[in-house]
């Protein structure tokens, strides 16, 4: 079924994936880890088509923007508790992305219609 997906948006949507992670990683919203995880999740749903990837970077603008609202106030009270920091690392993009990436690679390769119910 991968055959029925041009080269061109998987290239295309590597390079964005890309782009966003390291994007992610120079704002400090993503570690290392997290962007690698973040790119490749990015190209997968990508390869899926453009309204999953469209939907993913939803996803992390919106978590990115809202994690940053107060974020001195919530450093306050949680940094006695928690050592983390603001970067999400990989096991946290894989927590909030992974059975979204996994319905697109059901997508990719798999013509069930309730699949492309997203994309």
């Amino acid at each position: 079924m991968l055959s029925q997906y041009p080269l061109d948006r998987v290239t295309l949507g590597a390079i964005t994936a890309f782009a966003v992670a390291f994007a992610g990683y120079k704002t400090r919203s993503l570690t290392r880890s997290g962007a690698l995880a973040g790119f490749a999740m990015g190209a997968l749903c990508v390869a899926a088509g453009w309204s999953w990837g469209i939907l993913l970077l939803g996803l992390f603008v919106t978590a990115t923007v809202l994690s940053k609202i107060g974020e001195a106030r919530k450093a306050t009270l949680l940094n006695p508790i928690v050592e983390k920091g603001g970067e999400r690392d990989a096991w946290q993009v894989a927590a909030n992305g992974s059975v979204y990436a996994a319905a697109a690679a059901g997508a990719i390769w798999s013509s069930d219609a309730r699949l492309f119910a997203i994309g």
